[in-house]
């Protein structure tokens, strides 16, 4: 029987991994001709982690590249402000969306 487990801080801001695992072995005989085994393996994992693929918009370096510098993350009533001028994949639709609030919000387990 073994355990393990791995925690991982990421490099960025809200990003991490936390990972436990449990693995048990174990042989027995039936007889003298035949012999059995049984392995068993467990794994939880904790992922905070924002899409990091290479053009979404939570990729920490595209996104700095491409919002507006002057938006601020909050408006007046303390609700996320969304840049406007931030388009789908499709170039044709809008998406609500502020990397903070997807910072804060995305969680994987």
């Amino acid at each position: 029987m073994s355990s393990g487990f791995y925690d991982e801080k990421g490099a960025t801001k809200a990003v991490d991994l936390r990972r436990y695992s449990l693995t048990l072995n174990n042989d027995f005989n039936i007889n003298d001709r035949f012999k059995a085994g049984i392995n068993l393996l467990g794994s939880v994992s904790n992922r905070q982690n924002p899409i990091q693929d290479r053009d979404a918009f939570t990729n920490p370096s595209y996104y700095v590249r491409s919002v507006n510098p002057y938006l601020s993350v909050y408006d007046q009533s303390g609700k996320y402000n969304y840049d406007p001028d931030i388009e789908g994949f499709e170039k044709d639709t809008y998406i609500p969306f502020n990397a903070i609030e997807e910072r804060e919000n995305t969680k994987y387990s």
